[in-house]
Parts: C-alpha cells; sequence; structure tokens
C-alpha cells in the first residue's frame, strides 16, 4: 500500500477478529523481528497485527514485508508523507482496525506468550473496563529487569491519573467499541505523551485498570532517556494536566505546577514538602467543590501520597506537618502517631 488509509469498518461493523494489534514503526529494524516474533508466539491467535511504517529509510519495510508473505495475520501499512508522527500513525491504525479489542504494542517491546488471552479473558469477565493495561518489566538500560506495576482498580486509577502514570502504553488493549462511540482518538497536534491526554479524557467514559501480572518487557531505548526528550514528555504532560485542572477549577501559579511536576516525576528537586502538601490539600477541596472524583476515595489516596512522603522525609517536622493538615482525616487516627514516633526514632 502507498497512500494514507482510510477506516474499512464503522463502529457498527462485524468484526473481523476478536483483537487487532496496532503497531507504528519508524527506522525500528533493531528490534522489529523478536517484536514481532513474540506476537507469532502468542497463545491466543484470533489476531491480526496492523503495523503502520511511518516512511522508515531502514531495513524495516524489508522485515514487515517478510512477515506479511509468511504470515497473513500481518497487514502493513504504508503512510504517504513519512515521519508524521505517533498520534497521526497509531490513528490510521485505529481507524483501520477490526478487532473487537485494540491491543497497543511497540515495535521494540515483547509481548509475553499469554498476554493477549489474559486481557481478552479480563475484559470479557469486565465491561466496564475500556482500557485495561498490565504490569511491565523493564528491558536495557540501568533498570532492566525492574517491574513496574499499575492501579487495579479503575476508580483508584482515574484517581491517581493526576499524580503519577496509571498506565503502560504498550500493554494497553482497548475496547474499540469505546473508542467509536466517544470519537477517541490520539491528540495529533501533541508529539509527546499523546497516551496520558487521551487517557484523561477516555476515563470520563469508561473504566482503566491493569493486570498486576507482567505481560510485557518495556525496552527502555537511549531516546528515551535523552533530556530533550524528557523535557518534551514533561511539557506535554503538564500541558494535559493544565487542562485537566481547570475541570477542578484550579489554575495553578508556576509554582503550583513546579509542585505538580514533582509530584508526578517523583522528583522533588529541593522542593519543600509544606508546598506539596498545600498543593494537596488545594486539590482535595476543589475536588470536594466539584465532585469530578469520589471525593472520599481521591481525598484518601491523596493522603496516602502525603503519608508516603512524610515517611520518606524522616523527619519529626514532616510527621508533625502530616499531623495537621486536613488531608489527615482520611487515614486512620494513629497513623499520625505511628509517624511521629517512627520519625523520632529516626531523628
Amino acid at each position: 500500500m502507498s497512500s494514507t488509509p482510510t477506516p474499512t469498518l464503522t463502529s457498527t461493523s462485524t468484526p473481523a477478529v476478536t483483537v487487532t494489534v496496532v503497531m507504528a514503526v519508524y527506522n525500528g529494524a533493531a528490534h522489529l523481528p523478536a517484536a514481532l516474533d513474540s506476537l507469532q508466539a502468542q497463545t491466543f491467535t484470533d489476531y491480526e497485527c496492523l503495523i503502520v511504517d511511518d516512511g522508515s529509510t531502514d531495513a524495516t519495510p524489508g522485515i514487515l514485508a517478510d512477515y506479511a508473505r509468511r504470515d497473513a495475520r500481518f497487514r502493513i501499512v504504508n503512510m504517504e508523507r513519512g515521519n508524521q508522527g505517533l498520534a497521526v500513525a497509531l490513528n490510521t491504525g485505529l481507524d483501520m482496525a477490526r478487532g473487537v479489542y485494540i491491543a497497543r504494542m511497540d515495535a521494540d517491546d515483547i509481548s509475553l506468550p499469554e498476554r493477549f488471552a489474559r486481557q481478552v479473558a479480563a475484559l470479557e469477565s469486565r465491561p466496564d473496563i475500556g482500557i485495561l493495561g498490565a504490569a511491565v518489566q523493564l528491558l536495557g538500560g540501568p533498570s532492566a529487569g525492574y517491574i513496574q506495576r499499575y492501579p487495579a482498580d479503575p476508580d483508584s486509577a482515574r484517581c491517581l491519573l493526576l499524580l503519577r502514570p496509571v498506565l503502560a502504553h504498550p500493554v494497553v488493549m482497548l475496547r474499540r467499541a469505546v473508542l467509536e462511540a466517544h470519537h477517541l482518538r490520539y491528540n495529533p497536534a501533541l508529539r509527546r505523551a499523546q497516551d496520558y491526554e487521551l487517557w484523561l479524557r477516555a476515563a470520563d467514559v469508561t473504566g482503566i485498570a491493569s493486570l498486576p501480572e507482567v505481560l510485557l518487557h518495556y525496552r527502555v531505548g537511549e531516546a528515551q532517556s535523552t533530556a530533550q526528550h524528557r523535557a518534551e514528555q514533561l511539557a506535554a504532560t503538564l500541558h494535559s494536566q493544565q487542562a485537566h485542572l481547570k475541570r477542578l477549577g484550579i489554575d495553578p501559579t508556576p509554582d503550583e505546577l513546579r509542585v505538580q511536576q514533582a509530584l508526578f516525576t517523583g522528583e522533588r528537586h529541593g522542593i519543600a514538602l509544606a508546598h506539596i502538601e498545600r498543593w494537596l490539600a488545594r486539590l482535595e477541596a476543589a475536588n470536594r467543590a466539584r465532585c469530578l472524583y469520589p471525593p472520599a476515595l481521591f481525598g484518601r489516596l491523596l493522603a496516602e501520597e502525603l503519608y508516603r512522603l512524610c515517611r520518606i522525609e524522616g523527619r519529626l517536622s514532616a510527621a508533625a506537618l502530616y499531623a495537621t493538615s486536613p488531608l489527615r482525616r482520611y487515614l486512620p487516627w494513629h497513623k499520625a502517631a505511628k509517624l511521629i514516633v517512627r520519625n523520632s526514632l529516626k531523628h
């Protein structure tokens, strides 16, 4: 194919397969064969793999053509104008998908053999879940072998969206009917963090959750760790968060955005714990007024975050800060006393 495709199915069409894998690739020859082999090794076989080549100039086109010749489940799409970005390539795949469910995967990751079987079974039993992730094990880099897990409860995942990532993008499986019914697509105006912005919108209309088991090996490449990449990713994330915060009636100051950034990345950069407590308390009060999230659950999760940070701080002043915070009422009273004793001994 040589032109940008148009959708082949509508949301009312009879699905041709259970799962459509949507993968975008640009000059991914180094790890692409291993990624595609992991798809062929799936125990669940009722799937198609729709791979959008965004104008690769390396050996990628030849690799894709070879797999397509040998396995009819592989459908290759060549973008008419190359290197348009991940969002455009993924939206092309979403428009062409023919499955009940859409499985995301990147061209340098490895899906474990039971991935599709586990996720399809979970989605079949939980119609309230529209986007289902799983735990991932990091592949490559200094953190190789580390396992990242994400919230299993959809209400908690939705409440935690502002505080931390709640899904690993390359391992999600999405319910196509939900995407079509609510016109959900990646924002092509974003070059980074398109997935996070989509989760913020999708959480209003469907449940988001993750399985606790590792179903994908997630490769952390050199490009992902560059300062420029991280800065762009963070800027896009904060932009999406600002728009979402307005729904809580909050127009954050630059200082508050720095606090929000520290919370989301886990990198404090000298930001005082008192500033974090003040920001968390403001989020809680705003949500009580707007009820964007379940107030009791949202308050408890914010309180748990503050408690965790005060434990890490390990100072008596941190324990006193927690004990006097309005967030304290969301957790049992003895936790404040326990924190004071613990931090006193540590101090």
